[in-house]
């Protein structure tokens, strides 16, 4: 696993082989979305077509997903729930009003990590996946997410690891070299 002395730094409060077990990151990964259960299915279909990160209702899948996770897992599963659309740089939600009245989101390791990790996660197979049901190369997905605002967006450091883990062009590829010749990609080195 890519991030083990990342999660141990992470989580201080826990001996390393706690810190680094990842069955919670799992369960969050895999229950990320329950709460989209909970919203009306017209917000559903809003998001699906239009991937609008601003609608009110859509947003509030996050709290849905965590008031019905909170009690049946632990709290580091529900955290990534809550919390997975919260961004590194404070953009995400949900978001709470300061002192000013001022809306405003967790940011950098404010995030739980196994947030954080599903954020990114979330985030490639968002753009991978278009709403118009195509499927964009793996390399432009990339490109996207270490560019301008996505990539202020996900922590610098899970980023880097799912860099690492998915190859730019998996096998099976069929790409153009930079000599105009054509080539076929059989194997992936991730070294």
């Amino acid at each position: 696993f890519k991030l083990h002395r990342y999660l141990v730094r992470q989580r201080k409060r826990m001996n390393p082989s706690s810190a680094s077990d990842i069955i919670s990151l799992a369960k969050g990964a895999f229950l990320h979305d329950i709460g989209l259960n909970a919203i009306p299915s017209d917000a559903r279909a809003h998001w699906s077509e239009h991937r609008d990160e601003t609608h009110k209702v859509w947003r509030h899948h996050v709290e849905k997903g965590h008031q019905m996770v909170t009690g049946q897992v632990d709290s580091a599963t529900a955290a990534a729930v809550l919390q997975h659309h919260q961004y590194f740089d404070g953009s995400g939600f949900p978001t709470k009003p300061n002192w000013e009245g001022k809306e405003f989101g967790l940011t950098g390791e404010n995030i739980h990590i196994f947030a954080r990790i599903v954020a990114a996660a979330d985030q490639f197979d968002e753009i991978k996946n278009q709403p118009d049901g195509t499927t964009w190369p793996t390399v432009r997905v990339l490109r996207i997410l270490t560019s301008g605002v996505m990539s202020r967006r996900l922590d610098p450091i899970v980023l880097k690891a799912l860099l690492q883990v998915i190859p730019v062009y998996p096998p099976g590829s069929y790409v153009k070299l930079s000599d105009d010749r054509q080539a076929f990609i059989l194997d992936w080195n991730q070294d």
